[in-house]
């Protein structure tokens, strides 16, 4: 058995930036490890601009989705996610997307690479324990998750 000491400033790996993220390391070790990645465009709620989410396949939840999304957003301002993710939601396929179960695996419902999402508004609640409402002529497009 052969043992190497490595110096406290050796790069082990060069092609790596030191400020890189968990969630793009994680994405460079599915590549190298060939894993499925991803690709999941989000629409801001302008309908112009858009952002672009990689996940690998075996994370694909609603709960990583929502980090990442929350991390490609973030930037100087701060924004207040609870208020975000209270008063709108990601519809897919023209369905909602409500959360009941943030685990849940998105592929489920037939999100695949290079899958588009977008922002839409909900009604406001009227209590907070209250049921979501959503506007009368999209009452049947919504998925529970």
């Amino acid at each position: 058995m052969h043992i190497q000491i490595i110096e406290k400033n050796q790069i082990l790996l060069p092609d790596i930036k030191p400020d890189i993220t968990i969630e793009q390391l994680e994405n460079i070790l599915a590549v190298e490890q060939s894993k499925q990645i991803y690709t999941v465009v989000i629409q801001k709620m302008d309908g112009q601009s858009q952002i672009i989410v990689k996940i690998p396949a075996d994370k694909l939840t609603l709960s990583n989705l929502r980090r990442r999304i929350e991390q490609q957003f973030g930037g100087k301002e701060r924004i207040n996610w609870k208020y975000v993710w209270g008063s709108n939601a990601l519809v897919f396929d023209n369905r909602y997307l409500l959360v009941s179960n943030m685990n849940f695996d998105l592929k489920l419902i037939g999100m695949k690479d290079q899958s588009m999402l977008r922002f839409k508004g909900l009604v406001r609640r009227r209590n907070k324990n209250g049921p979501i409402r959503l506007r009368e002529n999209e009452r049947d497009q919504y998925i529970i998750v």
